[in-house]
């Protein structure tokens, strides 16, 4: 007898159906995928809906392909839908089809699929190997991109006649790749730009078209349970394989060229997460602590590989690199946290049960654990901590204060000493190459100008000319440049990729690109770069963001002082006011001494690679050719 198996995908509301239709059940109706699961199994697929979006599905012709491939079963979920937590949701939505077999849930497989998943074609059939080895838990990674992006790409590939999305993983893999989401960027550890503040997954860059993955966690993409349950206790992603499957048998869909499952994300979706720079262990380990359980833990054990062409042999070093991060990240943590009544599930479920009585619904669905409804609020050191962590202290500012000191007085009674020696410290490092043919982008010829004076090998540009005319032609005229250096102000930061690519046709192979970006007097105002700095990261470090070593300055001493020395000579300043400079000059000289203490102590600490919250500067090294 062929193995049974259940299909099941969650989707209500009719314009998420019409999203639905139009691209992942396209990719699902692809030749290797349900088509070829539904010869190897006696396979159903369930469709978790509210009762009057059932009527909106036959109006999809996808949905009546898919009718002709298999037995389509609709399952009423009207109790369970929530205005905001769609987690609970989904968990209970998943869950009641398969409570409803029985005992005969020990003889099913339940493949697992989000509405905003679209598969590669050939996905499910490879899947289809592991449900006839009777494999009780298998785990499939999916990959995000930008849904903006990729969308339109996405809806071209679809056949017009059949209505099939077939596409073939490495072309997937390669649009995917070309357009990764911001927090898939972020969780890349082999770059120093950014990092998520909440990460469940790790990213090494191979090369242009490889990435390794480690993932804390993964989706379980198909269990066969080992034993009946009737409830449930957690997330899905966190309970259903250590309710369903304890004996831990399980696989991952390790190769792309095997499986690609796709996650479509809106660009802005959970990008609060980002910080700059590098995340430590110890701030890694943290995060994880608090939310990780045994089998998350387990998870993050298998290398998952997205390739666009054939696996480079830098692959046996990037294992290695991905070993040795998750051995030291479990040297760092505790034990791991339970999945029953897990923390999220606790407040996620109390918001869940709110806004059901808001609906006037006020009975707890039998799939919902008895006794989820008198959950206690658990409190942890590491929750307070997190939620002190969002309290800033916003400066008084004007944004009409004007410069007051000078550029040339480059000494740690400078506001900016710190952003000087860093672009000093750039500059330095390219003057003392020998035969280095530099050229110089920048904004205002103060102060870089002065910092690298004049040499027959340096040549300098403007930053709007060189995006309207490309760069000045190298002297000597047989001579390309081997270096670039671009210095920018906060409003052209979303210029770097532009001008690297307007430079290269002028460089010489091997050349290397160093980018200065200065907030000038964003201290002073109420904003964050670094929180800016990380929205543009696809304009600043571009992808893939090979080569790129970041460096950063700034930091919440340092705005403080600067904010209290511009206040005070503010009002110092001011035209035939006698009497109030002189009962300011004290405590102007007292912020001076504030401001040479700050940076003498700073001094020690920056630049640094690692998260500087209120940044003031970054220094980027790329590599274009690496």
């Amino acid at each position: 007898m062929r193995p049974k198996v259940k299909f099941l995908a969650v989707v209500w509301g009719k314009t998420y159906i019409a999203r639905f239709a139009s691209l992942a059940l396209p990719s699902f109706l692809a030749p290797g995928n349900l088509p070829a699961l539904a010869e190897a199994t006696d396979l159903e697929v369930v469709v978790m809906t509210r009762r009057d979006d059932i009527a909106h599905f036959e109006n999809h012709a996808a949905f009546r392909r898919l009718r002709a491939i298999c037995p389509v079963q609709f399952v009423e979920i009207d109790d369970l839908i929530a205005t905001s937590i769609y987690g609970v949701t989904l968990t209970l939505a998943y869950i009641r089809p398969i409570i409803a077999c029985g005992r005969d849930m020990l003889n099913t497989h339940f493949v697992f699929m989000n509405a905003d998943f679209v598969l590669a074609d050939g996905s499910l059939r490879a899947l289809s190997k592991h449900i006839l080895a009777g494999r009780s838990i298998v785990l499939g990674p999916s990959f995000r991109a930008t849904a903006e992006a990729v969308e339109p790409h996405l809806e071209r590939m679809v056949d017009t006649d059949s209505g099939v999305l077939a596409v073939p993983p490495r072309q997937m893999v390669a649009l995917s790749l070309a357009h990764p989401h911001p927090t898939t960027m972020a969780k890349i550890v082999n770059q120093t730009f950014c990092h998520s503040i909440h990460p469940n997954q790790f990213f090494w860059q191979v090369d242009k078209q490889t990435l390794l993955g480690r993932y804390y966690l993964i989706f379980m993409l198909c269990l066969k349970p080992e034993r009946v349950i009737g409830t449930i206790n957690c997330y899905c992603d966190y309970s259903f394989i250590p309710e369903m499957c304890p004996s831990g048998d399980e696989t991952a869909m390790n190769d792309s060229d095997d499986f690609f499952m796709l996650e479509l994300q809106e660009r802005t979706q959970e990008t609060s997460l980002l910080q700059l720079g590098r995340a430590p262990d110890n701030v890694i380990a943290r995060s994880l602590q608090y939310w990780t359980t045994a089998e998350h833990r387990r998870a993050a054990g298998h290398d998952i590989i997205f390739h666009s062409g054939e696996i480079p042999a830098e692959i046996e070093a990037a294992k290695l690199e991905a070993q040795a991060f998750v051995n030291r990240i479990r040297k760092k943590l505790g034990r791991p946290v339970p999945h029953v009544n897990h923390i999220y599930w606790v407040h996620g479920v109390r918001a869940w049960l709110r806004d059901r009585a808001k609906q006037g619904l006020t009975t707890l669905p039998a799939e919902l654990t008895v006794g989820q409804s008198r959950i206690q609020d658990r409190f942890s050191f590491g929750s307070i901590l997190g939620a002190l962590s969002g309290i800033r202290w916003r400066l008084i500012s004007s944004p009409r204060l004007q410069m007051i000191l000078e550029w040339a007085k480059k000494t740690p009674l400078h506001p900016y000493w710190l952003d000087y020696r860093l672009l000093r410290g750039s500059i330095a490092k390219i003057m003392s190459i020998p035969g280095a043919r530099l050229l110089v982008v920048r904004d205002k010829p103060e102060p870089v100008d002065r910092f690298i004076g004049a040499d027959e090998t340096i040549q300098f540009a403007s930053v709007q000319s060189v995006l309207k005319n490309g760069p000045p032609v190298p002297q000597p005229i047989s001579k390309d440049y081997t270096h670039v250096l671009i210095c920018l102000q906060r409003r052209d930061l979303r210029n770097v990729q532009a001008l690297i690519n307007q430079c290269q046709s002028a460089m010489d192979p091997g050349g290397t690109y160093q980018v200065f970006i200065h907030d000038w007097l964003g201290e002073t105002r109420n904003r964050n770069f670094s929180h800016e700095l990380v929205r543009h990261l696809e304009n600043i470090i571009g992808w893939p963001p090979q080569g790129a070593v970041c460096l950063f300055v700034g930091g919440s001493l340092k705005r403080f002082n600067i904010g209290l020395l511009l206040q005070i000579y503010r009002y110092y300043s001011q035209p035939g006011k006698w009497a109030l400079r002189l009962l300011l000059a004290p405590p102007l000289a007292v912020s001076l001494i504030f401001v040479l203490l700050g940076n003498l102590y700073l001094c020690f600490k920056q630049p640094s690679s690692s998260y500087v919250d209120y940044c003031s500067s970054v220094a980027i090294q790329f590599d274009p050719y690496k």
